[in-house]
C-alpha cells in the first residue's frame, strides 16, 4: 500500500517513542516548503495536534519559523516528552543546533536521513490493520437464485423487452462506432427495365 511521507514519519517517531519509553513524541516534519508539528501516541500510533507552517525562501527566516515550532511544542496539551525530526530534501544535522536552543525538550533526529522515510513507510505499513487495507470494488459474494429458478426443468423467465430497448447507454469514455459506407443495392437482371421490356418483345 502507498504510504505519504508524513504518516511515514509518524510510523518512525511511534518507534522511537517506543525504544525510549516516551508515552508521546512530538514529531516535526520539514520538507523543502513546509514544516509539520504533531504529537505520536507510542501506544496506538494516533496523531494529535497538527500544525503546518508554510517556510519562507530565505534561510534565515525558515529556521527561526522552525524553532517557533519547536518552542510551542512544550505548551502543547499532549505534552510531548521529546521531539523527533524528520526531514525530505533537507540537512538536518545544520539545522539541529538551532532547534536544540530553541526548547528543553531533547531533540533527536532521524539517522541515514535518505533512508529513514523509507524504514518508516515499512512500518507503517507492517502496523496497518488488515480491515483498512483496500478492498474490492464491487462484492465477491454470490448473488442467491431466485427459488423459481431453481425447479428441475424450469426455465428462467425471458424478458419480452425489445433489444433496442435494452442497449446500454453509452458514456462519455466510449467512443461512437465508426460509420461504414453502405454496400451499393445490386439490381437482379431479371428485375432490370431492360429485362422486362426483352421479355414482353419475344411474348408479342
Amino acid at each position: 500500500m502507498l504510504v505519504s511521507a508524513f504518516l511515514a514519519a509518524a510510523a518512525l517517531a511511534q518507534a522511537v517513542g517506543n525504544e525510549t519509553n516516551y508515552a508521546h513524541t512530538a514529531l516535526l516534519f520539514i520538507e523543502p516548503e513546509t514544516a509539520t508539528l504533531a504529537v505520536v501516541d507510542s501506544a496506538d500510533g494516533s496523531i494529535a495536534d497538527i500544525q503546518r507552517q508554510l517556510l519562507s525562501d530565505d534561510d534565515d527566516t525558515a529556521v527561526a519559523q522552525l524553532t517557533e515550532l519547536v518552542s510551542a511544542a512544550e505548551s502543547l496539551e499532549t505534552h510531548p516528552d521529546a521531539i523527533f525530526v524528520v526531514g525530505s530534501g533537507i540537512d538536518i544535522p545544520m539545522i539541529k543546533p538551532a532547534l536544540e536552543t530553541a526548547t528543553a525538550l531533547p531533540v533527536t533526529a532521524a539517522e541515514e536521513p535518505d533512508t529513514a522515510l523509507a524504514r518508516g513507510a515499512a512500518l507503517a505499513s507492517a502496523n496497518t490493520p488488515s480491515s483498512c487495507r483496500l478492498r474490492p470494488r464491487w462484492p465477491t459474494h454470490k448473488i442467491p437464485v431466485p427459488a423459481r429458478w431453481t425447479r428441475t426443468g424450469s426455465m428462467p423467465p425471458t424478458s419480452t423487452t425489445s433489444p433496442t430497448a435494452c442497449k446500454p447507454a453509452r458514456g462519455r469514455w466510449l467512443t461512437a462506432p465508426s460509420r461504414t459506407a453502405s454496400s451499393p443495392t445490386v439490381r437482379s437482371p431479371m428485375t432490370s427495365p431492360s429485362a422486362s421490356r426483352s421479355r414482353c418483345s419475344r411474348a408479342s
